[in-house]
């Protein structure tokens, strides 16, 4: 028995609907890459660890693997990178020695909040284009789809 939805298998307006996605995904990639080359060598993997340490305060390099989809061979070299820079700081864990916390320095948060109003201008330009309810129903699609692909690539 096929996983598949019936009603998309045969839709002409549904049969490129991953390259659209792609195209999205290639954009706004592309804008916030704009962006960050602005400041040094930010990369869009360190903004989204400057996002994550933001809403968390410290995270853990395993954390920030699983929970935002960084590879750990490339979050390793940007948070070296990171470190040197003097926008994030490693400490020993205080319940385990053998972990390092990771958290944004003061020059990381002053950098973040310099930042983020530019990386804003996307989502605003794109909430004032769409209605709301198209909004909802593309964040509920984006939810319902997001486990389908996780489970598909482990």
């Amino acid at each position: 028995m096929s996983d598949r939805n019936p009603s998309l298998q045969s839709s002409p307006a549904t049969e490129d609907f991953l390259s659209e996605v792609q195209k999205i995904s290639s954009l706004i990639r592309l804008f916030q890459t704009r962006v960050l080359s602005k400041y040094s060598e930010l990369t869009v993997t360190d903004w989204r660890v400057f996002e994550a340490l933001m809403q968390h305060d410290t995270l853990t390099a395993a954390t920030l693997t699983r929970d935002y989809d960084i590879e750990k061979a490339q979050l390793s070299r940007r948070l070296n990178a990171m470190v040197k820079a003097g926008y994030v700081e490693r400490q020993k864990s205080p319940h385990d020695k053998r972990v390092a916390v990771i958290k944004l320095s003061q020059e990381g948060r002053a950098l973040f909040l310099q930042i983020s109003p530019q990386m804003d201008v996307l989502s605003k330009l794109l909430r004032d284009h769409m209605q709301p309810k198209d909004a909802e129903d593309l964040a509920r699609i984006c939810g319902a789809l997001e486990p389908l692909i996780r489970g598909k690539i482990g």
